[in-house]
């Protein structure tokens, strides 16, 4: 059930006579299709090797071996599942259009293929009598009065909504925001999310995540939880702008806002024209930073590529079982480093947290 066998080189489907290359990554069809991240485009898998490489950490709840990259669309569900395996498992749901599935355990939840009957459905009950007075499963976690059916016109049938690091009690809110608005949320980021949901501490800041830093560039709302309790307090949406997330706890200030304000203003995208070059040791992230450079629309070259225009990025993480006290050293190394060849070239050397920083406040931040 996995489908045929393919080559990928650098996001390219490649023949079998270049299978051979060390670089290359080989997947099954269907194992890129249901991967949540991964997807096609033309010739081309997008995300491959990140996800690939999350899957890698993740234990298959069948059969025990890692590369398990299928998960249940039920938010708080944290099992994973190599597809073959799952297909295998009596009472998994599939959504065949949109790639996703529902354990056995949360199979009474709605797949994004229902959703659209399920709307027909409340339309054509909200003109039964009203001694009809609760709608939908009876077995449903949030059993609805006829009352409390959110009006057809409202702008929710436009909206997707993603969370980011949602702690258990948002995703509960989240999934009765969903039964009672109809709208569209999903784990995943892509261009159609109108809304990132983010987990905010006591002060109100959010984590600095790959789906807050992309809805940033990307002019998206980033709100907090208590703009679904609002909603459904109201029985209607209500504005964002008093729930829209205004710092990071890394001291980020405003991004959200002022990403909203460039988009509506179609502003110049935050890094055009600039050039990043990245030295030294490896970042850990290195792939979600490469994909949000370009979703700023900047460029990363080789060495080979250095110019006066060039931005030389050292790597500012704290090394794996660094002693603390050897940490400001370790950087000092690293930055020098960086000054070295930028000396050569006449550019300038930022560390990765610059690129960052610029990006969480929507406004590059002083080199």
């Amino acid at each position: 059930c996995t489908g045929p066998l393919l080559h990928c080189l650098d996001e390219a489907l490649v023949k079998d006579d270049q299978a051979w290359k060390s670089n290359v990554l080989h997947v099954h069809e269907k194992c890129a299709e249901w991967a949540p991240e991964a997807y096609f485009e033309g010739d081309m898998i997008k995300k491959l090797e990140s996800e690939l490489a999350r899957s890698s950490k993740m234990k298959c709840g069948i059969c025990g071996l890692k590369g398990a990259a299928l998960g249940c669309l039920f938010k708080s569900c944290r099992k994973s599942y190599h597809l073959p395996c799952a297909r295998g498992v009596s009472g998994c749901r599939w959504d065949e259009g949109e790639f996703v599935m529902l354990c056995p355990t949360h199979s009474s939840k709605r797949l994004p293929c229902e959703r659209s009957n399920s709307k027909n459905k409340k339309a054509a009950q909200l003109q039964q009598p009203s001694s009809e007075t609760v709608l939908g499963d009876s077995n449903s976690p949030f059993p609805m009065e006829m009352n409390e059916l959110w009006t057809s016109l409202c702008p929710t049938s436009e909206w997707v909504i993603c969370g980011s690091a949602l702690s258990d009690q948002d995703k509960e809110i989240l999934d009765q925001f969903e039964y009672h608005s109809g709208v569209t949320t999903t784990n995943n980021w892509s261009s159609n999310v109108t809304h990132v949901l983010a987990n905010t501490n006591e002060d109100g800041a959010c984590g600095r995540t790959r789906k807050v830093l992309l809805a940033i560039l990307a002019g998206k709302w980033v709100v907090n939880v208590n703009w679904l309790s609002a909603c459904l307090e109201a029985k209607k949406p209500v504005p964002e702008e008093p729930y829209e997330i205004r710092s990071d706890v890394h001291g980020a200030i405003d991004g959200p806002r002022i990403g909203r304000l460039r988009a509506m203003q179609k502003a110049p995208s935050l890094f055009s024209g600039l050039i990043f070059y990245f030295i030294g040791h490896p970042l850990t992230f290195k792939v979600e930073l490469d994909e949000l450079i370009a979703a700023a629309g900047g460029s990363i070259l080789g060495k080979a590529d250095l110019s006066s225009t060039s931005l030389i990025v050292y790597n500012k993480e704290v090394p794996k079982g660094c002693n603390e006290d050897a940490v400001d050293e370790v950087f000092s190394k690293r930055e020098a480093e960086a000054l070295d060849l930028a000396t050569t070239f006449g550019c300038r050397v930022v560390p990765h947290t610059w690129v960052l920083d610029s990006i969480a406040s929507c406004t590059l931040q002083p080199i």
